[in-house]
């Protein structure tokens, strides 16, 4: 069932990788916007009327460490998790998938639970069960 055109922020930096996800929601009537790091991601997200077009966000975990120090992100680790508190400064409300390949249990758990937050195994989801769940978080 397509949900017709809305707006998806996918923040991951991996252009190539994420083709097929791109593709599977483009298919399913949506427009999807991909930034590539998180100083990138912010500067978006800091326009307002880009930032309120957003009605779903797509996060990687496993990113450079850009604004955040290296020590802090682990190697890039966490950088995803440090770029997810600064999202919900700016949109709170925004629905966030997070996809990870990430297995590490205290990075999980500081996002698990979270309002309008779910997690996403980017091994375990294929492009087309994704974009189906993003139809259905859009739905309400």
């Amino acid at each position: 069932m397509t949900m017709g055109i809305s707006m998806i922020l996918l923040i991951d930096d991996g252009i190539a990788s994420m083709q097929p996800y791109r593709d599977a929601l483009a298919i399913r009537g949506h427009d999807v916007r991909q930034v590539e790091d998180p100083a990138e991601a912010l500067e978006y997200l800091d326009d307002e009327e880009r930032r309120t077009d957003v009605q779903i966000i797509l996060l990687d975990i496993m990113m450079p460490p850009c604004d955040y120090s290296v020590s802090e992100t682990r190697n890039g680790v966490k950088t995803g998790t440090f770029l997810f508190h600064d999202i919900r400064a700016r949109c709170p409300d925004t629905p966030v998938i997070v996809l990870t390949n990430v297995v590490d249990e205290d990075i999980l758990a500081a996002l698990d639970g979270r309002p309008n937050c779910q997690i996403a195994n980017k091994m375990d989801t294929l492009p087309f069960a994704l974009a189906a769940a993003i139809d259905s978080v859009l739905a309400g």
